[in-house]
């Protein structure tokens, strides 16, 4: 699933408390330290909202997206990044990664599988590429109860806008 065409609204569909995300990307260093896990993937990586504060924090980011558009936004908000970032990404499908095998320490997906129809397909190619002994994180945007009101709130905003989500992937967060 491409979301090209809805590129412009896509920032807004993802509110989050800041404090919050913080918080959990330096849950993410302290656990995973780049100094040890340096090369990191993110599969889908969109607009860079989760990369970019990532790369701020000292891991070499690489990324893939199926959608040019995102990539594009991507692009724009690195050009008027402050810091030169350490950070790769292309267009590419998860699914055909074009790297070699074990080129990843860590691999951060987030809010991935339930849009890939063939997600285990995605998931082979995704531990092909991580390192032996390396780290999958997969990010979600809650743990409990809150995820059914936050997709639905999701698939509400993109349908005012004329965009249906279909559920083609993974059934369940």
């Amino acid at each position: 699933m491409s979301f090209d065409t809805m590129v412009k609204y896509y920032e807004e569909t993802r509110v989050l408390d800041r404090v919050s995300f913080n918080s959990a990307l330096d849950f993410l260093v302290g656990k995973y330290p780049p100094n040890l896990f340096t090369k990191l993937f993110e599969p889908g990586i969109g607009t860079g909202r989760i990369a970019i504060p990532l790369a701020e924090r000292g891991y070499q980011v690489t990324g893939v997206d199926i959608s040019q558009e995102m990539l594009e936004c991507l692009g724009s908000r690195l050009r008027v990044h402050k810091a030169n970032l350490p950070m790769f990404y292309q267009c590419a499908d998860v699914t055909q990664l074009p790297f070699f095998d074990r080129s990843f320490d860590i691999v951060i997906a987030v809010h991935l599988f339930y849009f890939i129809k063939e997600w285990k397909l995605a998931v082979n190619e995704i531990l092909r590429v991580l390192k032996t002994g390396g780290k999958l994180v997969l990010m979600q945007t809650g743990t409990g109860t809150e995820i059914p009101a936050l997709n639905q709130r999701y698939k509400e905003l993109c349908a005012i806008r004329g965009f249906q989500i279909k559920d083609i992937g993974v059934k369940s967060t």
